[in-house]
Parts: C-alpha cells; structure tokens; sequence
C-alpha cells in the first residue's frame, strides 16, 4: 500500500505540474489576442479581440484549478471507502483529471467564441455556476 501511495504522490505532482504550465499557456494567448486578416479573401481569424466580460469569465471558470491541492488530498483518502481496487484507482484518477476538463473547456470556449457565441459563453459559465451552487450548500444548511 505504501509504494501504491508514493505513484500516487508522484502522479499528482506532475499532474499539477502540466496544470500550471498548460494555465500559463492559455493564459499568455488568451493576453495576446490581436485581429489576424488573411490577404486571400479577408477572412477573421479565432484571434480575433475577444470581450472583456468573455475573457473574466473564462479567467473565473479556471479559479476551480487552485482547488487543486485540496483534491489531491481528498483523492488519496476517498478511496478507502471503495473495496474494489480498480473502481478506487477509477475514482481517484477522476479526481486527479478534473483540472483537465476546465482547461479544456477553456480552450474550447475561447477557440469557438465567434462561431458558437451562446455555446460558448453557458460553457464558459459552467464551471462558475457548480462552484457557487457547491458552496452555497456547503455552508448554508437548513
């Protein structure tokens, strides 16, 4: 169970590690957004300036990411209460994989701002709206 443990430990570590850079990354395009026209037929590119408004929210739908240490933690714990082993090491991989799904989300979003402006913007509110509906059940109890 020990060596079981250090995988783990390890696994989170650089799962956090790809996190920040891939964060970085999106981070600094997102920053650079500038108006590209092809000289052919004139047509926009995805880079196109994207709203301030649009750019928060996609800024707010990644702020779940800096829960990422509490996972960790909670991940190495709620696995105990699993006897099978493979549904544990399932739910502990599903826990430890949540910060890809925002960041894809995130660059879904921003790549199809301008072709899907509605898709893209209740994607983008998503993340946002679950982490106020969990915390407002946490700590508001009837």
């Amino acid at each position: 169970m020990e060596s079981n443990f250090s995988l783990n430990m390890i696994f989170s570590t650089l799962v956090l590690i790809v996190v920040v850079v891939v964060v970085w990354i999106i981070w600094n395009k997102i920053k650079n957004r500038k108006v590209i026209l092809k000289e052919n037929d004139l047509e926009v590119n995805e880079n196109i300036k994207k709203p301030i408004w649009f750019i928060t929210l996609l800024i707010l739908s990644a702020m779940p990411i800096l829960l990422f240490p509490f996972m960790v933690f909670v991940a190495l714990f709620i696995g105990a209460q699993f006897s099978n082993e493979i549904l544990q090491t399932l739910v502990f991989y599903g826990i430890m994989s949540y910060p890809l799904f925002l960041i894809a989300n995130i660059i879904f979003c921003n790549k199809n701002f301008h072709k899907h402006k509605v898709l893209s913007i209740i994607l983008a509110a998503t993340p946002v709206l679950l982490f106020i509906v969990f915390f407002l059940f946490l700590f508001i109890k009837k």
